[in-house]
């Protein structure tokens, strides 16, 4: 990968990390504050199913995050850009589109494929 489109990532990476800790951060703030002040407004079913929602949203910023930074570490371990599955190139479409990508599609589509299998398992345990 050419040293000024890594840049270009790295720099789409560092605003995409920036966005979200900007956005966990108004996520604690409110569902800290929330229970005093909308609890007046909703009921107690409403504001928890909006507490749980805004916790949900932030886990999954929380894992976005995650993979910004093994992205990173990848771009100084010189490594960026490589599937951590098969070893082959990441296209770099895919990698526009999903700067933190540490799959190619194919993988990816394999490890979406087996956390719903499991999930399924899950469901069908209980």
């Amino acid at each position: 990968m050419k040293k000024k489109e890594l840049e270009r990532l790295r720099k789409k990476l560092l605003k995409k990390k920036e966005e979200i800790l900007s956005k966990l951060e108004e996520i604690g703030k409110e569902t800290s504050e929330e229970g005093e002040s909308l609890i007046e407004y909703y009921d107690k079913a409403t504001y928890q199913f909006s507490k749980e929602y805004k916790i949900a949203l932030g886990q999954k910023d929380a894992e976005i995050l995650r993979q910004i930074e093994r992205a990173l570490q990848k771009m100084r371990e010189g490594t960026y850009g490589i599937c951590e599955d098969c070893g082959k190139p990441i296209p770099p479409k895919r990698l526009t589109a999903v700067p933190w990508a540490i799959y190619c599609i194919e993988c990816a589509e394999k490890h979406e494929m087996e956390k719903e299998s499991e999930a399924e398992e899950d469901e069908n345990y209980y």
